[in-house]
């Protein structure tokens, strides 16, 4: 066998470096094959440094020794096993002892290595050794790639004007020496880098260039590295969408030996994530990441995910989980060096402090950020929390000295009583926000931003004091992404699992509509519900004319509530006389909303959502809608559907379910249906009726359900669903509770079936019994070809005569558009 047969196939064939071949030429020959393959193979080039370590040992040649652990350290390093490199680095030096260039060649790669691990004096002590000498002998190549890499361990501490200078040092001798792999490493954390000095265009024209070296080149590995960054450079410039599909592209081609690279594809969107509001999916993505990293025995990115996870949780309530991690993060980042992320430790501290009320708490934490050495990129999220602290606190000379921002200049003029400031503060605040979420491409990302940005939306209401202004800001804070998706259901996509399902919606395109309000006509009224700062506020719209009512306290109405379900939950003994005594203060507390309308329509709110107002007002013919967005989407979309579909899944809880199906086919004139063809007939109906049980999940609102048979109908099923439907009716139980999604909207039976095409839809707030749900769908179906709004009407006043307990007579509620016909 000949040397360069034994090198072609020893790492796959020869177990055993035959003994012709054991000498210092078979060592180096290995060496520089593995060197050769290491970017496009590294599992040949680790049995090819396997074998050539066990020779060198045999020969007990330092230099063999040297080359042989060098090229294993390479192996690991570029694996993403920084820990696991070091040790065959530190052999490697201790070989070279008496050789300085190869010592020194070696700290090339070593320095890297010890920045992932944190030993940055170690780093620095070898880098600069290595300098030195390369200086001294005239080796510009290799001092860039040192100084490149001593850049490297400085942007891993965020000191980022030192890093740029070594980067910038760096670049002209790689180019020109055409050193790709060292100038892929640069040019991505030099661009990060200006990322971070704010120098956003030009870290995207060095992207763009250094991209098309590597694709001309057919550097893949190098490709998809730059490709990362770029992503991430994508979200620091708002365009949300597209970073989004990037990293879901590079998640899933990115080849399995590049671990390291593949947890930042999900750190840095666990990033984006947190900032732009989506955090269950930002809480998912820095567990993804942390799991890799662990892996890799990475703690500096552990800590970096940890944190980004509890940061989330607090934003989600998680509170409890929230503070295990966010230690969890703090012991991991309190070891390093990087000054900036323990100031965005202390950041995470401060806001689990606020949510906790420990206001004061939360203060000393932001002043130990605000005094760190923030890189530019981060310095703005702690200065606008403490801003917003000092002002809820008082400390108006740290304010004074913080940079002024609309939403946080308005609540100042409004705390000192110039409300003429406030206001004008409070319009340049809407009018920012509303600039950027004009440029995102989804409604998912649109209502993310509303979530991220609530606390300055709330700002800008509490700012105002005309009734019209403050309603302007009450439709941006309540979810538009209902409406934009009843106009353009063909965003909602076809996907299976809930996360799926929710990473599909993040990157599907949907028009942006600025919101409407709804058409009113005489005799008309709509009433918004809004709760802010413990107070519940109606805002009465009619055809001309907006004024607000506050209506109490949430903590009342919540009272009230819980003591009305406590009611209508018991025997029917005395005609519900208890369920009627509050459903009269419900009526009181709900009476200076109204006026001398007929019709109304009720823009819910959570903090009301399962409180039955009709049953207040009987004589009322009242409808609920999500928003008054909602409404006015719906209003926008005209019926010619025909037909009618009804299916019915009785058991034994529910035996008169059947009756009711066949009853309700018999009113709508056609032949009732199997679950089976709901999926194929429902598209084409007008009318929708289903009678099954309901399962309401508030842990996962998409998987609530009905009972279907063998199967359940999900929520998610309906959203995807075409309907042109006039009414749907879902007689079962608690089908009209929506319980709030990840990004703190409604979510439920209602909503999706309003989003996916119907334009009314009759469900019940509570659980139902049979023989008046019976009676009352006898009687709807009987009156609807009057039209469904005076139908519902009409049955419920008739139910209440026949079953006089609130339970059985208002359980039903209407909900979406009335139909034009009512009033003419």
């Amino acid at each position: 066998m000949t040397l360069s047969e034994l090198v072609s196939q020893a790492h796959h064939e020869v177990r055993e470096v035959p003994v012709d071949h054991r000498n210092t030429a078979t060592v180096i020959s290995l060496v520089d094959a593995g060197m050769a393959v290491i970017r496009q193979d590294l599992m040949q080039a680790s049995r090819l440094a396997t074998h050539g370590l066990r020779l060198s040992r045999r020969l007990k040649d330092s230099y063999c020794i040297g080359i042989a652990n060098r090229l294993m350290g390479h192996t690991h390093l570029l694996a993403g096993r920084a820990k696991q490199a070091l040790p065959f680095y530190h052999r490697a030096r201790a070989a070279f002892v008496n050789r300085p260039e190869e010592r020194a060649g070696t700290a090339v790669a070593m320095l890297q290595a010890l920045a992932y691990v944190g030993d940055y004096p170690m780093a620095f002590e070898v880098g600069e050794e290595a300098l030195v000498h390369f200086q001294d002998v005239g080796d510009k190549f290799r001092a860039a790639r040192v100084s490149a890499n001593l850049g490297n361990a400085l942007h891993r501490l965020d000191r980022l004007s030192e890093a740029r200078s070594y980067f910038e040092r760096a670049l002209p001798e790689l180019e020109s020496a055409g050193a790709t792999a060292d100038l892929a490493i640069v040019t991505r954390n030099y661009g990060v880098c200006l990322m971070g000095l704010m120098e956003l265009e030009t870290a995207a024209t060095l992207y763009a260039e250094a991209r098309a070296t590597f694709a001309a080149a057919n550097q893949t590995s190098l490709v998809y590295e730059i490709d990362l960054n770029r992503a991430y450079l994508l979200g620091r410039q708002g365009r949300i969408r597209e970073a989004l599909l990037l990293y879901r592209n590079l998640r899933d081609t990115l080849p399995e030996d590049l671990g390291f690279e593949l947890g930042h594809c999900f750190l840095d969107q666990a990033d984006l994530l947190l900032e732009n509001g989506l955090w269950t999916d930002a809480c998912q993505a820095s567990d993804q990441a942390y799991a890799i990293f662990s892996r890799l025995s990475a703690s500096f990115e552990m800590g970096k995910a940890r944190l980004i996870g509890a940061m989330a949780l607090t934003r989600r309530s998680q509170l409890d989980e929230a503070i295990l991690v966010l230690r969890e993060s703090r012991r991991l980042l309190r070891r390093e060096l990087n000054e900036n992320w323990r100031a965005l430790v202390d950041l995470g501290f401060a806001e689990w402090y606020r949510a906790r009320g420990m206001n004061r708490r939360a203060l000393n934490s932001l002043l130990a950020a605000e005094r760190a050495n923030l890189v530019p990129e981060r310095r703005p999220l702690v200065e606008r929390e403490l801003a917003d602290l000092c002002l809820d606190l008082g400390v108006t000379d740290t304010y004074n000295r913080l940079p002024e921002r609309a939403p946080l200049a308005a609540k100042a003029a409004r705390l000192a009583g110039d409300f003429d400031s406030a206001a004008r503060h409070a319009r340049e605040g809407l009018r920012q926000y509303d600039a950027a979420r004009q440029q995102l491409e989804g409604s998912r990302l649109r209502q993310a931003t509303a979530q991220a940005n609530e606390r300055n939306l709330r700002e800008c209401f509490r700012s105002f004091t005309d009734p019209a202004d403050r309603f302007d800001a009450v439709v941006r804070l309540k979810s538009q992404r209902i409406a934009e998706l009843a106009l353009s259901p063909e965003s909602i996509p076809e996907t299976g699992t809930v996360e799926a399902f929710r990473e599909a919606q993040n990157l599907a395109l949907s028009k942006f509509r600025a919101p409407e309000r709804p058409v009113l006509r005489p005799g008309q009224e709509f009433i918004e519900l809004f709760a802010d700062q413990g107070q519940v506020m109606a805002f009465v719209l009619k055809p001309k004319g907006i004024r607000e009512v506050r209506l109490g306290t949430v903590e009342d109405w919540s009272r009230l509530g819980r003591k009305l379900r406590f009611q209508l939950g018991r025997e029917r003994g005395e005609a519900g006389r208890g369920a009627t005594e509050l459903l009269k203060e419900i009526a009181n507390r709900f009476g200076p909303a109204l006026a001398d309308a007929n019709q109304i329509t009720i823009g819910r709110d959570l903090a009301l959502g399962a409180i039955p107002i009709h049953a207040a007002l009987p004589s009322y013919r009242i409808a609920y809608t999500p928003n008054a967005a909602t409404l006015a989407a719906v209003q926008r979309r005209a019926v010619d559907a025909s037909g009618a579909l009804v299916i019915g899944v009785a058991d034994e809880n529910a035996p008169l379910i059947a009756e009711e199906a066949q009853l309700v086919a018999r009113h709508l004139g056609c032949t009732e249906g199997v679950p089976a063809d709901f999926e194929t007939s429902a598209p084409t109906a007008r009318y929708v009726h289903l009678a099954a049980h309901g399962l309401a999940r508030e842990d996962q609102p998409l998987l609530s359900s009905m009972k279907f048979g063998a199967s359940d109908l999900t929520v998610m099923q309906i959203l995807r669903l075409r309907l042109n439907a006039e009414l749907v009716t879902l007689s079962g139980c608690c089908t009209g509770i929506s319980a709030a999604a990840d990004i703190q909207e409604a979510e439920g039976f209602i909503e999706a079936f309003l989003i996916s095409g119907a334009n009314a839809v009759v469900a019940s707030l509570y659980d139902v019994a049979d023989e008046a749900t019976l009676y009352f769908m006898d009687q709807f179906y009987r009156e609807l070809p009057h039209g469904h709004s005076s139908a519902f009407w009409s049955a419920q006043q008739a139910t209440k005569e026949r079953y006089p307990h609130p339970a059985d007579w208002a359980a039903f509620a209407l909900f979406g558009q009335s139909e034009k016909t009512l009033l003419d």
